[in-house]
């Protein structure tokens, strides 16, 4: 008996043959949690030919001007090259590869943004810093990550206008992540569509860890919610990946123009009753236990283990065409090369631009994975599927196979069948009843979302020589931030902000020979107060050290040996290529 994973591979084959001479987009982010987190993901690891642009998230906006979010931004464990040189040194073994710089996210209030976009002023003087970062750090465009409130929308698109025009000259790109649904916040799409490149629509988290129950947080199509239990739910209508970019291109979005977001980390959840497995059924997130600190959430490369275990039971979910499965009484659901592929396929005889990924670190790319043959196969997966790779077959994807058969469980409108993945695999036990239902869930970052962020002290790899001296501040000691949340680990969760225990320089001597005598210099500590809550700042005492403000909370950092405090360009610079009046 065909299942409806067959049906719809056949039917896919089909259609394909269009789209051989298509050039899609395959973008990846690099982001911060790459290096501020225990992954030993960098930028060396990537391979050339993965992806079309790499997108770094975040930059900051402070004062209306974009600045970067941490040191390392600017200066790593070797002293002069940051993250942002590295990632675009990735040019140099990719010609054609394109770098974008991702402003906002988690980094950048809401009131941050809503005063930038508030003038006419403000918004040229955020165009003119825009252009100074993209030629100073050599990316190739900008992205705007950043969700406007309805009443904010024609200062939003008038920056994006203006972006445009001042970005005409030069090529640059201009890019806008953007949130499921267009009508939720009110996008003047049509316009919108005039003055950006592409957009990136946050097609995942359709459920988050927070839920009560299980579900499937990237679908490609409407799955049925079926339950076996008790449970309760809000009514959905939509909650798809096609639900979400049909949506965007029926607003007047060109398909082309639209990228869809997909992402290397999947959700688990503790189930209530170990024999309810189906979409709906009561649970709650997973201990953290892995890279991604949070609950409810984990790397592919970590999944990937789980599924080979011998207590593993894998299934394949038709209609949302991903697998999920179950273990020692947790439900994990995620992508996987199946599943990516039939997404890279509707891409294709959708006819939409590409796919975006996040993020680079979540992928495995160290290729340890059991069933991974080289690093990286979720992004080898996506880029054969979409014809990038020289190792597709004129330009055609390999299609999944698999051999399976539809389970017991009733459904009207999908079916749930053994998984087309690795490990262990079963049929789904019948259940007894079915009841039908549909979620609603609100987009990723529709609200500004309290987020975890770490002073750069704290953050600093480890043997790097930029190390850091707490500083007596008059800022609050404990400072909640408000930020938006990122799709790979920023659930709206709240943190406190600890300064480092600041501590008194020691007592100095300096003695005199005209007088032989000894002048005790005094021991009052000096005290810097951040002139704005984020930011970079020279120390009035000291050309070796400078400050750094996270959320009103003063950083002493030191230069690497050699090097001074440039405030002109917020980095350390050689010593020879700095004026120093100290």
């Amino acid at each position: 008996m065909a299942t409806m994973f067959s049906l719809k591979v056949a039917v896919l084959a089909t259609c394909l043959g269009f789209a051989a001479s298509e050039s899609y987009r395959l973008p990846c982010y690099f982001t911060v949690a790459s290096y501020n987190s225990n992954s030993t993901f960098n930028p060396e690891k990537y391979e050339p030919g993965l992806c079309t642009h790499i997108f770094y998230a975040y930059a900051q906006v402070v004062n209306d001007e974009i600045q970067a979010f941490d040191i390392q931004d600017l200066v790593t464990s070797d002293g002069y090259n940051g993250y942002y040189y590295r990632i675009n040194e990735l040019k140099y073994i990719q010609p054609g590869l394109k770098t974008v710089i991702s402003v906002g996210g988690n980094t950048t209030p809401r009131e941050v943004w809503q005063k930038t976009l508030s003038t006419d002023e403000n918004r040229a003087t955020f165009a003119v810093s825009a252009v100074d970062f993209l030629l100073k750090h050599n990316f190739d465009g900008i992205e705007i990550w950043y969700v406007p409130e309805a009443f904010e929308m024609d200062n939003f698109v008038s920056l994006i206008k203006l972006l445009k025009r001042t970005f005409d000259e030069s090529g640059k790109l201009v890019t806008v992540a953007v949130p499921q649904f267009p009508d939720d916040d009110g996008y003047d799409v049509e316009t919108l569509a005039e003055y950006v490149d592409f957009v990136n629509v946050m097609t995942y988290d359709f459920i988050k860890p927070t839920a009560k129950w299980i579900g499937y947080p990237t679908p490609l199509y409407s799955p049925q919610y079926e339950v076996t239990g008790p449970v309760s739910y809000p009514p959905v209508v939509r909650n798809s990946v096609d639900d979400s970019l049909q949506a965007w291109a029926k607003a007047g979005m060109p398909k082309k123009q639209i990228n869809m977001m997909v992402v290397g980390y999947g959700m688990g959840w503790v189930l209530e009753n170990p024999d309810w497995i189906m979409a709906g059924a009561p649970a709650t997130a997973v201990e953290p236990f892995g890279v991604i600190d949070k609950a409810g959430c984990c790397t592919y490369y970590e999944i990937c283990g789980l599924v080979e275990q011998n207590d593993t039971v894998n299934y394949w979910k038709d209609v949302a065409s991903v697998p999920y499965f179950v273990n020692e009484g947790r439900w994990f659901t995620y992508e996987n090369v199946a599943s990516l592929a039939l997404k890279m396929f509707y891409i294709r005889t959708e006819g939409f631009g590409g796919a975006t990924f996040w993020g680079l670190h979540l992928d495995d790319f160290d290729g340890i994975c059991p069933k991974s043959q080289k690093p990286f196969p979720l992004l080898l997966a996506a880029g054969d599927a979409l014809g990038l790779h020289s190792a597709a077959t004129n330009n055609e994807p390999t299609l999944p196979t698999f051999d399976g058969t539809t389970t017991g469980v009733t459904e009207k409108s999908s079916t749930t069948t053994e998984a087309p993945t690795d490990g262990t695999t079963t049929n789904e036990a019948t259940t007894e009843a079915v009841t039908e239902t549909t979620t609603e869930t609100s987009p990723v970052t529709d609200e500004p979302a309290t987020t975890t962020s770490e002073p750069s002290e704290a953050t600093t790899p480890e043997g790097s020589p930029v190390t850091a001296e707490p500083s007596t501040t008059t800022s609050e000691t404990t400072t909640e931030a408000t930020t938006e949340a990122s799709p790979a680990t920023d659930e709206p969760v709240t943190t406190t902000l600890e300064p480092l225990e600041p501590t008194t320089p020691e007592d100095t001597q300096t003695t005199t020979d005209s007088s032989e005598t000894t002048t005790e210099l005094p021991t009052t500590p000096f005290t810097f107060t951040c002139p704005t809550p984020v930011g970079y700042f020279s120390d009035p005492e000291s050309c070796q050290w400078f400050y750094q403000c996270s959320h009103n909370i003063a950083y002493h950092l030191e230069c690497p040996n050699g090097t001074l405090w440039d405030q002109p360009i917020l980095t350390c610079n050689h010593a020879d290529q700095v004026y120093c009046a100290l």
